[in-house]
């Protein structure tokens, strides 16, 4: 089997990689980017990565929906609910980093509010915050966020 192919063989292997087709006809590739299309002998083409490697980042709960609702597209979490009648998804309106590919980016962002969470039962105990306190609930927050991700890994990739 070539990446060339016309057969089935290769749609199959496509799949199985990973690829997707969006609504819209627009192909993602394993890491959700957006792959070139162009029209061949009446056939879509695109390149594949061949290599064996390649997962996409899963669509998970995130948006509020106890359903997958976040996809990444180029490393940044769109919402699935936010698309035009064809399928389109619109521009996220808040610049989230994918957690599964942009793992210590989507951390710093802190989406959740976990520092402040571990800052305010820190104060809660009548502690005053001070930068090693905060540094601790970074620490903390960083811990659940990766337990969080790891999770979310467990149950929809």
């Amino acid at each position: 089997m070539t990446p060339f192919s016309q057969s089935n063989q290769v749609v199959v292997y496509a799949f199985e990689k990973g690829y997707r087709i969006l609504p819209n006809g627009d192909v993602l590739s394993p890491h959700n980017t957006k792959r070139k299309t162009v029209i061949r002998k009446g056939y879509v083409a695109f390149k594949l990565d061949m290599s064996e490697n390649n997962k996409p980042c899963p669509q998970f709960p995130y948006w509020g929906a106890h359903y997958p609702d976040a996809c990444c597209v180029d490393g940044k979490l769109y919402d699935l609910d936010r698309c035009d009648e064809n399928g389109n998804l619109y521009e996220p309106i808040d610049d989230i980093p994918c957690p599964f590919c942009q793992t210590e980016e989507f951390i710093e962002v802190d989406p959740f509010g976990w520092v402040d969470h571990f800052c305010e039962e820190m104060e809660d105990d009548g502690d005053t915050i001070t930068d090693s306190m905060e540094k601790l609930a970074k620490q903390k927050a960083r811990q659940a966020y990766l337990e969080w991700i790891e999770k979310m890994k467990e149950r929809y990739a």
